[in-house]
């Protein structure tokens, strides 16, 4: 009570930064997919966010207002069938599956409930104004008229693939898809829906393409391109592929520019990107590498292609089909979700990770308008920051003035931190996704714990039976809570057990190294004792404490089921390891050594810097900027939290000193 009770105003001034730490955890966060409708008015995405990935976000951005709308509720799925007159398909969805389907109005985010799901084997889309085409539960093709209330069928064979359905451009036909599950050829059907309904033609193909009133497919031998009428179904003439696979062995067929003559292909030997003249067999290799996403104007006079250098959507560029050339590139800052052509084919709509959206103009480049819609969480996530820092410090040195613990404090502030990532975590976050931020901090901060406890063991006065015991049940209880939030993942939790072990073995002899040369902690406004000889005996309440530290370790042990680690994953593993056990001692003696702070905040730096560069030097799929960047900054928090929480044991007086041989030794007696 004492340790409260004179600090009761500065608990009260928590209260503005907690509140603003829960706000900005219900704040919608970073998206993981997102779908753009973009017409003349309006920008609208869905957003599959870490709140809960099996809902949707809708929004609508006025591009002349620049004012966003939000949809009142989540949707429970990706929207379906977007259609000229700005209306989706969405599902409602619970434990029983897809309950509901409705038609999503986006002009005034009204809904249209469409009926019975049960009929449905999948989410109908949208054909026309009135009609929905899917397939019923028993897999066959189903129209149905909403206006009307008149339903269409069309039996298919029975079958396990499969199955969906594609728009063309020519009225009543459609063309359903079916992919066998067991394996085998792709079929598609061409369907006439007038009266009665029936298959016009079917054909075999791995690959097609639509333009006009054509349909291109890949004869079954992939060695001709044949185009195909939609109202017959039957071959209006073929091309031979045999001259592109004499020179581009192995190429895969991807986009068709009917107008041009010209196929899209992949060389997965360069991998790179290529067009293809249908007509002179010509190759055109100067698109840009790494493209992934391809977009071909209405007109065919240009293509937008996405940039994918190291797995991540990093920029857009135009290629000019008069030239051949690039006509510009745009590389942002951030990584990309998505982008989409405008109706009028004259921008291009970009929209980022954290919900922003930017306007390129096609002729040029250049940005014409950027929206953010969360432009204000980085400041106040700055401001929270910088309050709480400013909190805890003021909370320290009210500690130093009533001489109370140093534990207490280290465990009272820390616990604040975790919480605040708990609450983070499950209030919006996703399990399906470790390698979030929230989750990469969590895990620094649960790693300098596991330093700290480390030290504690190597240097504290408790016999080693009580003083293994911190580790231990922190080991134990950190991944109990990840188990638990991390149900299905069981390699991921494995290797996590396995590394906490090594990191905890390698800190153990890392600062036993540093006993062993004199070092000992010791607090300057205390007389020095010496150490007292350690027990070699061990007694029954200990063995008691260690039997169960080491049982609910080998509980969590046993419902992660064994995985072998490849060579690749051990020796990571081991890196990884080995350079967090020296960040954290390294981060430990400098937060206590005597020396003068520039030089250790210099060795410090050199060392998380080394730590960070070990994986990208040793791993070829590591040496890129994203990955040194992501793993310097992993360390660097490492660092942070362990020397934030020695600080506070500086505070009282504690440091690193080295005491010469045989004199005496005041460890930190804190149980």
């Amino acid at each position: 009570m004492r340790y409260v009770r004179h600090r009761l105003p500065m608990l009260f001034a928590l209260i503005p930064i907690a509140a603003g730490t829960l706000w900005l955890a219900y704040w919608p966060p970073k998206i993981h997919r997102a779908f753009i409708a973009v017409d003349g008015k309006y920008v609208v995405t869905a957003t599959q966010l870490e709140v809960d990935p099996d809902r949707w976000e809708v929004r609508r951005l006025d591009l002349k207002s620049g004012e966003t709308e939000r949809m009142s509720r989540m949707v429970g799925s990706m929207p379906f069938g977007y259609s000229p007159d700005d209306r989706w398909v969405t599902a409602t969805v619970d434990e029983r599956g897809v309950t509901s389907f409705s038609i999503l109005h986006l002009d005034d985010f009204s809904e249209e409930p469409i009926g019975d799901a049960d009929r449905w084997k999948l989410v109908p889309q949208i054909l026309d104004e009135q009609r929905l085409v899917g397939f019923d539960r028993d897999g066959n093709l189903l129209v149905v008229n909403r206006s009307t209330g008149t339903e269409q069928h069309f039996s298919l064979p029975p079958s396990n693939a499969f199955r969906l359905t594609f728009h063309v451009p020519t009225p009543d036909r459609i063309v359903t898809f079916e992919r066998p599950q067991g394996g085998g050829a792709d079929k598609m059907r061409l369907i006439s829906l007038t009266e009665p309904v029936a298959q016009i033609a079917e054909w075999n193909s791995a690959f097609s393409g639509d333009s006009d009133d054509e349909w291109y497919i890949l004869n079954p031998d992939a060695d001709r391109l044949q185009r195909l009428s939609l109202e017959s179904g039957s071959v209006v003439e073929e091309y031979s592929l045999a001259p592109l696979f004499e020179k581009v062995p192995g190429a895969e067929v991807g986009t068709i520019l009917p107008q041009r003559k010209l196929i899209g292909l992949y060389d997965p030997i360069e991998k790179r990107c290529l067009l293809y003249n249908l007509n002179t067999h010509e190759i055109v290799d100067c698109l840009l590498p790494d493209v992934a996403g391809v977009v071909v104007s209405k007109d065919e006079s240009f293509l937008v292609l996405g940039q994918d250098p190291v797995g991540k959507l990093k920029g857009v560029s135009i290629f000019d089909l008069d030239t051949l050339k690039t006509r510009w590139l745009h590389l942002p800052t951030q990584e990309l979700a998505t982008w989409e052509l405008s109706r009028d084919q004259s921008q291009l709509i970009t929209v980022f990770y954290d919900g922003s959206v930017t306007v390129l103009d096609i002729a040029d480049g250049e940005v014409v308008r950027t929206y953010r819609s969360r432009a204000l969480v980085l400041p106040i996530f700055g401001c929270m920051l910088g309050g709480f820092i400013a909190w805890w410090v003021l909370w320290v040195r009210a500690g130093n003035r009533l001489e109370s613990s140093p534990l207490i404090d280290a465990i009272f502030l820390n616990g604040l931190i975790a919480a605040a990532f708990i609450v983070r975590v499950n209030l919006s976050g996703s399990m399906r996704d470790p390698s979030r931020m929230a989750y990469q901090t969590a895990q620094s901060l649960f790693a300098s714990w596991l330093v700290l406890l480390t030290c504690w063991a190597v240097f504290g006065k408790t016999r080693w039976s009580l003083r293994i015991l911190a580790p231990l049940f922190g080991i134990a209880g950190t991944f109990i809570f990840v188990l638990l939030n991390f149900r299905g993942d069981h390699l991921g939790v494995w290797q996590l057990v396995i590394g906490a072990f090594v990191v905890a073995t390698l800190c153990t002899l890392w600062f036993g190294l540093l006993r062993r040369w004199g070092y000992s902690l010791m607090c300057s406004d205390r007389r020095a004792i010496c150490s007292a000889r350690d027990r070699r005996h061990l007694p029954l309440r200990d063995l008691f404490f260690i039997t169960a530290a080491v049982a609910a370790l080998l509980a969590v042990v046993r419902l992660v089921s064994p995985h072998t680690f490849a060579a690749r994953e051990a020796a990571e593993l081991a890196l990884i390891a080995i350079t967090v056990s020296l960040n954290g001692v390294a981060a430990t003696w400098a937060a206590l050594s005597r020396r003068h702070w520039i030089v250790r905040l210099v060795l410090l730096s050199l060392v998380v810097l080394a730590a960070g560069t070990v994986l990208p030097a040793v791993f070829p799929d590591h040496r890129h900027w994203y990955h040194w960047r992501f793993i310097a900054k992993y360390h660097a928090f490492i660092a942070l939290f362990t020397v934030a929480t020695a600080l506070i044991f500086r505070s009282h007086g504690w440091r690193f000193r080295r005491v010469p041989q045989g004199g005496c030794h005041d460890a930190i007696n804190l149980l």
